[in-house]
């Protein structure tokens, strides 16, 4: 639980410093008010996120939860990066890190839906912005929406794999109480 919610706090983190750093390396006159959106936006992914670190333990093994938390966290990350105009790349990592995070605490199946999610949103957003839509664009759209795939498989197999064995080794632990 801790692992997934720092990762969760630490992306709202580095987007606000990114925004901060932005800021303050301006060469322009920087209006608080015209991004007061984002900010907000960026605290309230944040305020969440810590929020998360005092879950009680039995909601966070609830899947309708944890897969909630996941969207908002998606959807609020696409409109950050949208609404301050970061770069595209960074919503990839971000996405990629959040449906890593999802693999792992949901299994596959979570994994795959969040990816869902994110390779929809990313698309939309990125097929609605001012990019010059060139074959190399779209190409470049196939291979994140794969690796937002590939993430997720490989997330979900390897928190199947952690599980397993934690079954088999507390199968082995009731054979050792057993035997002595």
């Amino acid at each position: 639980q801790l692992i997934i919610q720092g990762m969760r706090v630490g992306l709202y983190g580095v987007l606000c410093v990114l925004a901060l750093f932005s800021f303050f390396s301006s060469e322009y006159f920087y209006n608080w008010e015209l991004n007061r959106d984002f900010y907000y936006s960026a605290g309230f992914g944040l305020v969440l996120g810590i929020a998360g670190f005092f879950l009680p333990a039995a909601w966070y093994r609830r899947f309708s939860v944890l897969a909630a938390t996941f969207a908002v966290d998606v959807v609020l990350i696409g409109y950050l990066v949208v609404q301050h105009h970061l770069n595209a790349t960074l919503l990839f990592f971000c996405c990629l890190l959040l449906i890593m995070a999802a693999g792992l605490a949901l299994g596959r199946a979570g994994g795959f839906a969040v990816a869902l999610i994110a390779s929809v949103g990313t698309s939309a957003s990125l097929l609605m912005g001012p990019e010059l839509k060139t074959l190399n664009f779209f190409f470049q759209l196939l291979l994140s929406n794969l690796g937002f795939l590939m993430v997720a498989f490989l997330s979900g197999y390897f928190a199947d794999q952690l599980r397993n064995q934690g079954f088999s080794l507390l199968s082995l632990r009731q054979m050792n109480q057993l035997i002595v």
